[in-house]
């Protein structure tokens, strides 16, 4: 776990999914442009 993470950059990976991300407690930016992310799950739980 990377609780501790808080910004993460991960754009012209060709990502489609991403899981797990309701782990990242302190994570303030998340840029996946340029992927084709079809499904982002657990998202809605970081505020």
């Amino acid at each position: 776990e990377c609780i501790a993470l808080e910004e993460l950059y991960l754009s012209h990976n060709g990502i489609s999914k991403m899981e797990g991300l309701s782990t990242l407690i302190n994570l303030r930016v998340l840029d996946v442009s340029s992927n084709k992310v079809t499904e982002i799950s657990d998202i809605e739980k970081l505020t």
